[in-house]
């Protein structure tokens, strides 16, 4: 179980070749362990490690490639440290192969709803994030469009965990991601945001994950600032930062030591602001 009596940071990590956010920086196994050691350096508390590209068109990357690129990262980080690892993964193989090097944490953008995916998470009693999301293209148009998106996501997130608890997962094991920027234009993004704290009916605790993702250059361009990734960072730190002031336990960030320090307020002796 992850303790999340204070709110904590995911570092991201990802090996692949066509990231978004670091274009393969880390596709290479020793690249991949030193920005590790440097996270691990800057106090995260989990590194979460995807081998597959989850930015809309991404084609799909099969599950002995996902394992490939996973195993020489996880085999050595497991004599590194003991920070846990989670697997940002929708496919059971992948998740059981890297489990079995030592990986506690299932981070699934798919909610952990293909085949065998639910019954292997029961099985293992792992710790797992089920995100929302609507569709596989989830940059179509079609699926951008909500009445209530808070409500919506909440609906939906709730009738998932429901399907999840009848396959044997305990719910008090389920972080739940809202999905920022799955299924969702920067307008429904930024009024889930401001509504986060009504999530808090699922019983579940809150990752955000905001980091860099198009809606902070929507932020940016409509103050009439440049955008581009670098440059996202401070509005990421905000939208971290209001994230935790409305009760999300766990930041999934590709910033460690700017978050940690953002979120350093609510360390202070006798603040509390959920």
């Amino acid at each position: 179980m992850l303790n999340l009596d204070r709110p904590k940071v995911l570092g991201v990590l990802n090996i692949t070749p066509n990231s978004f956010s670091d274009a393969g920086s880390f596709l290479c196994p020793k690249d991949a362990i030193t920005r590790a050691e440097q996270m691990i350096s800057e106090g995260v508390d989990v590194i979460d490690l995807g081998a597959e590209s989850t930015k809309p068109g991404a084609k799909p990357v099969t599950v002995s490639e996902q394992i490939s690129r996973l195993t020489p990262v996880l085999s050595q980080l497991s004599t590194l440290s003991d920070t846990p690892v989670s697997i940002d993964t929708s496919e059971a193989e992948v998740f059981q192969a890297a489990f079995d090097l030592g990986a506690t944490i299932w981070n699934d953008t798919r909610a952990l709803s293909l085949p065998g995916a639910a019954k292997l998470a029961a099985n293992l009693k792992v710790t797992s994030i089920v995100m929302h999301r609507r569709g596989e293209d989830h940059a179509e148009a079609r699926y951008l469009s909500y009445q209530n998106v808070t409500g919506e996501v909440i609906g939906q997130l709730k009738n998932q965990l429901l399907w999840l608890e009848s396959e044997g997962v305990d719910r008090s094991r389920v972080i739940v991601d809202p999905g920022f920027g799955f299924s969702k234009d920067a307008i429904s993004n930024f009024q889930l945001l401001s509504q986060l704290e009504d999530l808090g009916q699922l019983e579940c605790p809150i990752m955000v994950g905001v980091s860099k993702k198009r809606m902070l250059g929507f932020a940016l361009t409509n103050a009439d600032l440049p955008d581009n990734l670098d440059d996202r960072v401070e509005v990421g730190l905000s939208c971290a930062v209001i994230a935790v002031a409305k009760g999300a336990k766990l930041i999934r960030t590709h910033d460690v030591a700017a978050t940690k320090r953002a979120l350093s307020v609510f360390e202070l002796q006798g603040v509390s602001f959920t």
